[in-house]
C-alpha cells in the first residue's frame, strides 16, 4: 500500500493517520486520547549506486493512513508500521513523494525502529535482533521477504528471555 501524502491531502501533509484506541484512567475518569499528525523517527538510508529514485530514501514508521486502512480509528488496527519513500532528494527538498508500507512483519501489532542498509547494491533492514533476522526490501513500493536469519547467541539469547528486558534495534 502506498500514499501520495500531498496529492491526496495537500492540507495535511502525511495523513489523516488512524488514531489509536483511547484509554480511560478511572481513578480521575479521563479518557486519553493519541493523535497523531506524522511520521516518526525518520531516518536517511542509502540507495544502491544509480538508483532510478536517486542516493537515499526515507524511512520512518508511522501510524497507518486512513486511506490504507477504512475504519482504522480507534481500534486494533492502528498500530505504527513501517513505511519507505524512495525519492528521499523530492522529500528532503520539501516536495511530495509516494511512500510505502513495508509490506514484511506484522499489521495488528506496533512495527517500528527496523535498521535500513544497504548490501550488494540491495536495501535491507533488521526486522528483529532476537532471533537475528534481516529482511531485504524494494523501495518502489515497499515489498520486502525474509532474507537471513539466525539464532542468537546464548549470551544474548538468555538477556531477550531475562524479566523486564527487551532487546531491540534503535
Amino acid at each position: 500500500s502506498s500514499l501520495d501524502a500531498a496529492a491526496n491531502h495537500p492540507s495535511d501533509g502525511w495523513g489523516p493517520l488512524c488514531e489509536p484506541r483511547p484509554t480511560f484512567v478511572p481513578e480521575n475518569r479521563t479518557l486519553l486520547r493519541k493523535t497523531v499528525s506524522g511520521g516518526e523517527d525518520p531516518k536517511l538510508v542509502a540507495l544502491a549506486n544509480g538508483s532510478i529514485y536517486g542516493p537515499f530514501a526515507l524511512t520512518f514508521s508511522s501510524l497507518p493512513p486512513t486511506e490504507t486502512r477504512p475504519g482504522c480509528h480507534q481500534t486494533g488496527r492502528s498500530v505504527s508500521q513501517m513505511f519507505i519513500a524512495a525519492d528521499g532528494l523530492r522529500v528532503s527538498a520539501g516536495g511530495a513523494a509516494v511512500a510505502s508500507r513495508l509490506d514484511c512483519g506484522w499489521t495488528r501489532i506496533a512495527e517500528k525502529n527496523w535498521i535500513a542498509f544497504t548490501h550488494e547494491g540491495q536495501l535491507h533492514y533488521v526486522y528483529s535482533v532476537v532471533p537475528h533476522v534481516v529482511v531485504i526490501a524494494r523501495a518502489a513500493d515497499g515489498a520486502c521477504q525474509r532474507r537471513y536469519s539466525t539464532s542468537a547467541s546464548a549470551p544474548l539469547s538468555a538477556l531477550a528471555q531475562a524479566e523486564g528486558v527487551r532487546v531491540h534495534g534503535s
